[in-house]
């Protein structure tokens, strides 16, 4: 997270100041960097812990395949781990609580990974290329780590489904929502897509659900699915795209010419809402629209600012609910809390992790103490898409 293990800073944070903060903490070395990570479906309730399933990248420098990891992970409940459990690990450590599952040879490297909330087993994932990938993930072949260390067997695994559409890189952009089986993306053709896996026109959901389609099935090539909707506004690359909560027609995207753009399938393609020069002349990089309060939109910039928005009262960029400038450098990833109204976190390339409570009128109700935060060092995360 930005420190050294012997730095002086994070062995305090890890020795004393983590068995304060954290009911349990768990530290698991990868053999490469990893692009993207993100938690899945809780898979078991049990009396001391939970069981959810993880995926994650390895991100190699192409002496081994690209990888997609199927792993579930341990969570332990509050007032189980002690002290020790949560201060007593080293650089090296590998947690007992997180189990590989399933190993997949992605075609490209792994820049994004979004659930279909619908169907747990199934998610999508972006790459340094134009189409977006559809995976079974149960019913795809699993591919072994020594397998991938041969030249001869580590041809990538096949989507079970590829979505297409776009005319340039599709980097980063991907979201999903819990309103159905849809998906959007965002490129660096300025296009911000959406993709119904099953509707009156459709039924692309079936075969992947059924193990019938692409890769699951043994098929050497996935079949394609292009896209639903296509949103026009954006004249620079789209950083970011999210789905208004409970809605599968309404969305919100970012990018870099400085846009905060609102779209509805139901208007057409042209943006319904427009916030320009959102952040001033800066890139805005990401966007999350919040699902307890569903007014608030987050938006976070390349100068490192945090913006909420109330989307019923859009008139200038300095008309907002609340504008955070505590992170030193660009935002690279902002999500609200499922759980907790009003509770927004805010991660950085100056490798600081910030969490934020603010109130229905946009007050700031608790605030990271900067100082403290700095020296306590490693509360920070990195990578791009630590989500």
């Amino acid at each position: 997270a930005g420190r050294q293990m012997d730095d002086p800073h994070f062995v305090l944070w890890r020795e004393k100041i983590a068995p304060l903060i954290y009911d349990w903490f768990g530290h698991h070395n990868l053999p490469w960097p990893t692009q993207a990570c993100r938690f899945g479906s809780m898979v078991e309730d049990l009396t001391y812990k939970s069981r959810h399933r993880v995926y994650y990248s390895e991100q190699t420098d192409d002496s081994e395949p690209q990888k997609l990891i199927v792993a579930t992970a341990d969570v332990c409940k509050p007032g189980v781990a002690s002290a020790e459990v949560v201060s007593s690990w080293t650089d090296f450590s590998k947690s007992p609580y997180l189990r590989e599952q399933k190993v997949i040879f992605h075609p490209g490297e792994v820049n994004k990974i979004r659930e279909i909330p619908a169907h747990p087993h199934l998610v999508v994932t972006h790459t340094d290329a134009p189409e977006v990938f559809l995976w079974n993930v149960d019913k795809q072949p699993a591919r072994s780590r020594a397998q991938g260390q041969k030249k001869s067997g580590n041809a990538p695994s096949v989507p079970d489904l590829i979505l297409s559409g776009h005319e340039d890189e599709a980097l980063f952009p991907l979201a999903t929502t819990p309103a159905g089986p849809r998906v959007a993306s965002g490129g660096n053709d300025c296009m911000v897509l959406m993709w119904s896996l099953q509707d009156e026109s459709s039924n692309a959901l079936d075969g992947v659900l059924a193990g019938t389609s692409g890769g699951s099935a043994g098929n050497k090539e996935a079949p394609r699915l292009e896209a639903r909707a296509r949103f026009e506004g954006h004249s620079k690359p789209v950083e970011e795209v999210c789905f208004k909560p409970r809605s599968c027609v309404e969305l919100a995207s970012v990018g870099d010419d400085y846009q905060l753009l609102f779209w509805d399938e139901r208007a057409g393609s042209a943006p319904v809402q427009r916030m320009a020069h959102a952040h001033g002349a800066k890139d805005v990089q990401c966007v999350d629209w919040c699902s307890l309060a569903e007014h608030c939109v987050a938006t976070g910039a390349q100068d490192g600012s945090v913006k909420v928005w109330d989307v019923r009262y859009l008139k200038t960029p300095d008309e907002t609910l609340a504008t955070l400038r505590t992170h030193t450098d660009a935002i690279i990833r902002l999500e609200w809390s499922p759980h907790a109204r009003g509770v927004l976190a805010s991660g950085g390339e100056d490798k600081v992790v910030m969490v934020w409570q603010i109130d229905a009128d946009g007050k700031v109700v608790a605030q990271p103490p900067v100082g403290a935060k700095r020296k306590a060092g490693p509360m920070a995360g990195g990578g791009p898409d630590q989500s």
